[in-house]
Order: C-alpha cells, then sequence, then structure tokens
C-alpha cells in the first residue's frame, strides 16, 4: 500500500514530462503540416502560416499546463499523506480538468486565426 500512496503523483510527473517534450518540436515549428502530429483546428488544415502559429501557441499552453500537473505531482509526493475515498476521484479528474482548460484554450485561439 506503500508504494500506491506515491503511483499517481509519480504518473501525473511522468505525463506532464512526456506532453513538455511532445510539445517542443511544435513549438519550434519543427512540424510541418500534417495529418498525423499537430493541432488541426480551424483554418490551421488549410494554410501553413496558420499551422505554425496554432501549433505555436498550442505548445505553449501543453507547456504551460504540463507545469501545472507536474507541480501538483510534487505536492501529491511530497505533502499529502493518507487519502479518503474521495481523494481517488480528484486523483482521476486532475489531468482531465488540466488539460481540458488547455484544449479549450487551443479550440479558441483556432477561432481567432
Amino acid at each position: 500500500m506503500y508504494i500506491l500512496k506515491y503511483l499517481s503523483g509519480v504518473l501525473y510527473l511522468i505525463i506532464g514530462v512526456l506532453i513538455i517534450f511532445l510539445a517542443i518540436p511544435l513549438l519550434k515549428n519543427k512540424i510541418k503540416t500534417n495529418p498525423y502530429y499537430g493541432f488541426r483546428f480551424g483554418k490551421a488544415s488549410n494554410n501553413d502560416n496558420d499551422w505554425y502559429v496554432l501549433n505555436n501557441y498550442a505548445a505553449k499552453q501543453l507547456i504551460i499546463w504540463s507545469s501545472v500537473l507536474i507541480v501538483w505531482a510534487f505536492v501529491e509526493i511530497l505533502f499529502l499523506g493518507e487519502r479518503s475515498d474521495y481523494w481517488y476521484f480528484v486523483e482521476i479528474v486532475t489531468p482531465i480538468f488540466v488539460y481540458s482548460i488547455a484544449m479549450l484554450n487551443i479550440y479558441f485561439y483556432s477561432k481567432r486565426l
């Protein structure tokens, strides 16, 4: 049971770092327009300039919100003790909530292009 106490924090840490690494090529405009990797909302799928602008913004959002998740991971690992039953719901909802904010910001930004 001791290891389960830290499992969600470690998973959040891994997820946050992984998403930051995936966002770096988008931030540096290294990914050309393609159907597999990047954000294709609105005009970004038709115009190369809009593609780079949107994906640069998306990468910044992912890095910001992944950093929030990483900070939360350290809070869970270092400061939280035993958890009650309702806490498991919070642990499931946390990454969904964090990345939903990022995705909504990206989507609404794409509408302004």
